[in-house]
């Protein structure tokens, strides 16, 4: 609530935005989207769009605008890390959940409700809801928790009737699906982890038994958990536009996150269940030895799938 807190104060007084930041918000503003909408991008942008997508979707274009269920794919997941959707397609596919993309996805509008541009979120919501009621969804699945939290906090107050709508975590989903029997895991992953909490999904959500389960059924897994006081886990640095804004910052928090997973005995991976995290864990983990890897990837391979 407090990073909410301090970016609305400061855009409301007229405070100077970081050079970066205030970029990428007036991109948005002016594009609308940071996903899938390709009516204001150049030719050259809506190309890179497509190839991006087809990365992990290529299968699923025919579903859009028919299904009443919508996998929400998170910004960072799709343009900087498309085998965690892939993942989530491929498994939602293997237990019979049949699902469509949105017509027209724009961000959920989180990066700028958290530094207080109100009006350019309002319109990312506003918008993202016309589209669920033209293509009938009753049920929007989303694979990050940042999209979750943003969407379950901010669009009921926009909408006298959003209680039409249900938003599910993937984490929770598959945690169930697996729990029921429904995604068998049958090929072993040899690697000794251990689990990175992600801020949005554990200190604001409460979300820390879900992860753990589907790790400890994953064949072939080592899992080193150390966080038993999860709500004092450590940080990626990643959330609340902080990398955008002080990327040394940002880049420092994730070395000293991933320095403690390299400490472990026998640890080689870091599993997160949060794509805006990955991205610097990742780099760090490069320097130290240490493999990142989203929790849904390990879950289809563990499944069989190729992602």
């Amino acid at each position: 609530m407090l990073d909410r807190a301090i970016g609305a104060i400061a855009a409301a007084e007229g405070e100077p935005t970081p050079a970066l930041l205030k970029s990428i918000i007036e991109a948005i503003e002016m594009q609308e989207n940071t996903n899938w909408t390709d009516q204001y991008y150049s030719a050259e942008a809506r190309a890179e769009i497509d190839t991006r997508r087809q990365e992990w979707t290529p299968e699923l274009q025919a579903q859009c605008e028919k299904d009443w269920r919508e996998l929400f794919a998170d910004c960072e997941a799709a343009f900087y890390r498309p085998s965690v959707p892939r993942a989530v397609a491929l498994i939602l596919q293997a237990t019979g959940i049949e699902f469509g993309l949105m017509g027209q996805q724009w961000c959920c509008g989180g990066p700028m409700w958290e530094t207080g541009y109100v009006d350019v979120a309002h319109k990312m919501a506003e918008h993202n809801m016309l589209d669920w009621r033209k293509t009938g969804t009753k049920r929007i699945i989303c694979l990050d928790p940042h999209d979750y939290l943003t969407i379950i906090e901010h669009y009921p107050p926009l909408d006298e009737n959003f209680d039409e709508f249900e938003i599910v975590l993937g984490v929770d989903l598959v945690a169930e699906l697996i729990r029921d029997g429904k995604l068998e895991l049958t090929t072993p992953i040899e690697r000794t982890v251990t689990y990175h909490d992600p801020c949005r999904l554990n200190k604001r959500l409460g979300k820390w038994k879900s992860p753990r389960e589907i790790l400890r059924a994953i064949p072939g897994l080592t899992f080193v958990d150390v966080d038993h006081v999860t709500q004092w886990s450590y940080c990626s640095g990643a959330g609340a536009n902080l990398a955008a804004e002080k990327p040394e910052l940002t880049a420092e928090i994730s070395r000293r996150r991933v320095a403690r997973a390299a400490a472990l005995d026998g640890v080689d991976t870091l599993v997160s269940a949060c794509p805006w995290s990955e991205r610097p864990l990742s780099e760090q983990g490069k320097e130290q030895g240490i493999e990142v890897f989203d929790i849904f990837e390990l879950v289809a391979e563990a499944a069989g799938f190729e992602v």
